[in-house]
């Protein structure tokens, strides 16, 4: 009997052990995802779902980072919504710590960057976020051309130069992802008024004769699109900005203590570290750097809906003196933040809906300074903005129901009541019979 006893033992646990080897086995092979999240945050969204399914080639989500495993799983996990929904996305981790050489090709910019690519073109984000991932998507299958028009002539930034204060770094971006680049000579013709294609104005240092200025009203007039970037050495441009838009700017550069407390080297920058809810930064996060920006002021309109996208913080001020030594603002000649530096202009005519941005600084898409912070997302999703295509209609985002969770005074009396007073209670009880059935 002992002998019959110990081989039921054994056949037991061998079968046991079967059965979890197994189970093992199936589970990576086989696998079953359940969400009980109230608006099934923990699966692709309606909106997502109708991105994936415009995908008639691979699209691959890269993740540039270092050796963090939480942040890998993390990304694995999100991309795994995706490829649920598809198999041509495809996912791929490069460590740059192990071959450096990657950040310095592609031209990382930090730790845990990512890009998608679709075909020959490529989207950048630092955002781990299904909504970012999906905005990205939506922007590599845009349909139709995004035109840019670079103005020249008066001393503005080369949109395809190489030195520091140029823009060749940004148009090669924005080339990467659909956007046509053309640079005007003085006195062409400006381009035709199109939802998908911006006039560009950056950094003018000299400014506009009668009939360049006359030309420009006209394009605006006509409900072209319009970016223009404002630097402090371009006060004659300033002039021209004014009289085509209800908008001036302030003398001197914005001063903020708060780019002294971020430790930059000098107080001359102004910050953006919060961006309103706006399509034209949306998803941006991080801070971005704008060197030596210009306070601007709007006017009243009755043309334009305008709103603030740039904003300096309580401690700045447009300092009009040299920015040396110990400076501080001067009650009488100076204006205390906050200072806005950068505006959105929209106005529907018949049909056409026009946009206009206006940056009071175009040092932060510089060669010298585009890679700091979050000045790229910044510019990319602002040159979206104005150029206006749009991929096929996306349902709206929506909130997630089930983040906060809500009980009534009563329950949460019960609640605590059943976890402080009655569950103790219990294991009290249980404990004290435990123990007199043991000591009788």
């Amino acid at each position: 009997m002992k002998i019959l006893s110990r081989a039921n033992e054994t056949i037991f646990y061998a079968l046991g052990t079967a059965i979890v080897l197994m189970a093992i086995v199936l589970s990576n092979r086989y696998w079953v995802a359940f969400d009980v999240t109230r608006d099934s945050r923990n699966s692709l969204s309606e909106r997502s779902q109708k991105v994936v399914e415009q995908l008639d080639e691979s699209a691959t989500i890269s993740l540039y980072a270092g050796h963090n495993p939480t942040l890998l799983q993390t990304m694995r996990d999100l991309v795994s919504r995706y490829q649920r929904a598809s198999d041509r996305v495809l996912f791929e981790h490069k460590n740059i710590e192990l071959d450096p050489s990657v950040s310095r090709d592609l031209n990382i910019q930090r730790d845990g960057e990512i890009i998608i690519r679709l075909g020959d073109r490529e989207k950048r984000i630092v955002e781990l976020s299904e909504s970012a991932i999906t905005d990205a998507l939506s922007t590599l299958l845009l349909n139709g051309e995004r035109k840019l028009v670079f103005l020249s002539g008066h001393g503005e930034r080369n949109a395809e130069g190489k030195a520091n204060h140029d823009l060749g770094d940004f148009s090669d971006r924005l080339a990467k992802v659909g956007y046509s680049i053309e640079t005007l000579e003085k006195g062409a013709p400006l381009p035709e008024v199109s939802n998908n294609t911006s006039l560009v104005v950056a950094s003018p240092e000299r400014g506009f004769s009668a009939a360049e200025q006359l030309s420009l009203a006209q394009y605006i007039n006509q409900g072209g699109n319009l970016l223009w970037l404002q630097d402090s050495d371009g006060q004659d441009a300033a002039k021209t900005l004014s009289r085509l838009l209800p908008v001036s700017t302030l003398p001197g550069v914005i001063v903020d203590t708060a780019a002294q407390n971020a430790g930059l080297p000098r107080p001359d920058f102004a910050l953006g570290s919060s961006y309103p809810m706006h399509a034209s930064l949306r998803n941006i996060s991080g801070t971005s750097l704008f060197p030596r920006a210009v306070a601007l002021q709007i006017e009243q309109s009755d043309e334009w809906q305008t709103i603030s996208l740039l904003q300096s913080s309580g401690e700045s001020w447009n300092e009009t003196s040299p920015v040396e030594g110990n400076i501080q603002p001067d009650a009488a000649h100076e204006q205390v933040g906050p200072l806005n530096f950068g505006f959105a202009f929209e106005r529907i005519d018949s049909e056409l809906q026009q946009r206009v941005v206006v940056i009071g600084d175009g040092d932060f898409l510089a060669n010298n300074w585009l890679g700091n912070g979050s000045n790229i997302a910044v510019g990319e999703q602002l040159m979206s903005w104005l150029t206006q295509v749009e991929s096929a209609p996306l349902p709206p985002r929506h909130a997630a129901l089930d983040q906060q969770v809500a009980i009534s005074k009563n329950s949460l009396i019960a609640l605590g009541a059943t976890l402080l007073g009655f569950i103790p209670l219990c294991l009290f009880g249980v404990a004290g019979w435990q123990w007199r059935q043991s000591s009788g």
